[in-house]
């Protein structure tokens, strides 16, 4: 066997051990050359080495059942003025194909099975996934042309670890089917052909509400009796139970099947009966002397429905930005705060944000704040150019059901953003690397949220992944009361006693928190020269 027949061997047997199914193709062609084809796609070593020893020029193929393979042809045109897309396209690893085209590999979402498409998306654009398979490197055609990897986009992960396909791709597939459903009409039968696929889907609808695999089983078995034509054997219908039940349920369609909020907050409740509501948090809690004082009062005496817990979250994550990368403790804690103000429609969620981007444009700092999170590349690069950031975003609830309900990793990648942009306070955050630029970091990131929400859109959107992430140990949540009573709304300028504070030292440095607070000193301990 020469050295290229030996990397052939090689390569076929790492794509195996991590995890996709391989099978031999013609020496120089894409064409299977096992009598199944695709069908006969391994994992097992034996079989790759008897097949390679047997051929030692075959190339490989590469199975694509759970996959998802943007196949794009030479000088394929599509998406050249959207770069933002091809950006996206590039977190996944990327084959250069003998004629000149590309394959992006994705993995499919959980709980999807798409199939193969030729020229859905564009011209020359077809996608490779249940039932295909694509030529992988090293293979080499009999023009003497070769397959390989993309520097530093080689297929180096399993299956599992590859990143989801973008949102906006998926949404242009629109996935059918892996066969047609049965048709059910008033008999509701279901024909012989269509039984397994149908219960599957049957008991899929089950496992997303949240159903157990005892009480699938149960239903399907009834299902199968009554409307399969004849009924399946007991033993394959156990078996569709117990593999539709090895998903992870819909979190979200099982808080609203099962009403989770009535179960956890409804006063009516057994268990709510026995504990009285503590009622609004107390006024005393909200009273904060100095400049977060003087905000929170030019707040409430502007705002056409005064609510105090949203101006008290409004002013001190303005705080938290204004003293961003200037004050930590002892115990080296930064003020890059994470609050959510929970209050429902009508409220005034929007005002307390207006002030704060009213007082930002007076200091000088509009470039200082945000308002929605796009992508986690985009929070990088906006702490990449201006280290100390204020997001204020309105139904924050939204972007947790997008993360919970995982179908689109820019969302995920928000999260975890979000998550290691918090860490990161008191060191460096490590961005992202770009292909053809430096790796850049961001110097003690000070990252400040001001969310808002209705709360029962906010506990509706809660999951266990959502609690025990870490995302919300780093926040602080506050829920408002009612409504507040209207007042005539009224335009006055920015007191003096707040635009004073936001005056810069001449080292630079904004004031401490200690002074910005009502005290007197400032003291060369609360502050560090990072600015």
């Amino acid at each position: 066997m020469t050295a290229t027949e030996n990397v052939m061997l090689h390569a076929a047997l790492i794509y195996a051990e991590l995890g996709y199914s391989v099978f031999p193709c013609r020496p120089g062609q894409k064409a299977p050359l096992c009598a199944n084809g695709l069908l006969d796609a391994t994992t097992d070593p034996q079989q790759i080495e008897q097949w390679w020893h047997k051929c030692p020029k075959a190339n490989i193929g590469l199975r694509t059942d759970g996959l998802l393979v943007l196949d794009l042809d030479h000088g394929n045109a599509w998406l050249k003025h959207d770069p933002d897309k091809l950006l996206e396209l590039a977190a996944a690893p990327l084959a250069l194909t003998a004629n000149g085209g590309r394959h992006y590999i994705f993995r499919q979402p959980e709980g999807m099975s798409l199939r193969n498409t030729a020229g859905r998306l564009a011209e020359h654009v077809d996608t490779r996934a249940d039932g295909g398979y694509i030529v992988a490197p090293p293979s080499i055609l009999a023009d003497g042309k070769e397959y390989r990897w993309a520097e530093s986009m080689a297929l180096e992960q399993g299956p599992d670890s590859l990143p989801e396909p973008p949102a906006w791709l998926i949404e242009a597939l629109n996935p059918v089917p892996t066969s047609e459903p049965a048709i059910i009409v008033d008999s509701n039968k279901i024909p012989s052909g269509q039984r397994n696929d149908t219960l599957a889907r049957l008991g899929g609808s089950m496992r997303r509400m949240g159903m157990s695999v005892s009480e699938i089983q149960a239903a399907l078995e009834r299902a199968n009796l009554d409307r399969c034509m004849p009924p399946l054997d007991s033993s394959e219908v156990e078996q569709i139970a117990a593999s539709v039940a090895r998903y992870e349920p819909d979190q979200i369609a099982v808080a609203l099947a099962e009403n989770h909020w009535a179960q956890m907050y409804s006063e009516t409740t057994e268990e709510a009966s026995g504990h009285a509501d503590p009622g609004p948090i107390p006024e005393h809690l909200l009273t904060v002397p100095g400049f977060i004082g003087n905000v929170i009062d030019y707040t409430l005496t502007t705002a056409p429905y005064p609510q105090p817990v949203l101006a008290f979250c409004g002013a001190l994550s303005l705080q938290g930005l204004l003293a961003g990368r200037k004050v930590r403790d002892e115990a080296d804690n930064r003020t890059n705060l994470y609050l959510l103000g929970l209050a429902n429609s009508g409220a005034g969620k929007d005002y307390p944000r207006k002030v704060n981007q009213q007082i930002l444009l007076h200091a000088g700092m509009p470039d200082a704040i945000g308002d929605t999170f796009a992508s986690g590349e985009g929070i990088e690069d906006r702490l990449f150019v201006n280290p100390a950031v204020l997001f204020q975003t309105d139904e924050i609830d939204g972007l947790m059901m997008k993360i919970n309900q995982a179908k689109d990793g820019r969302h995920e990648a928000v999260m975890n953003v979000l998550l290691k942009m918090y860490s990161s306070a008191n060191s460096v955050y490590p961005m992202r690397v770009k292909a053809g630029k430096e790796h850049g970091n961001i110097d003690q990131p000070c990252l400040c949220i001001f969310g808002t929400a209705i709360p029962q859109h906010y506990y509706e959107a809660l999951s266990a992944k959502m609690l025990t992430n870490g995302f919300f140990a780093r926040m602080l949540i506050l829920e408002a009361s009612k409504r507040g009573r209207g007042q005539e709304s009224v335009v006055r300028d920015i007191p003096h006693e707040i635009l004073a504070r936001l005056r810069l030292r001449p080292s630079g440095c904004s004031l401490c928190i200690r002074e910005m607070s009502g005290g007197s000193d400032h003291t060369g301990k609360a502050c560090f020269p990072v600015c």
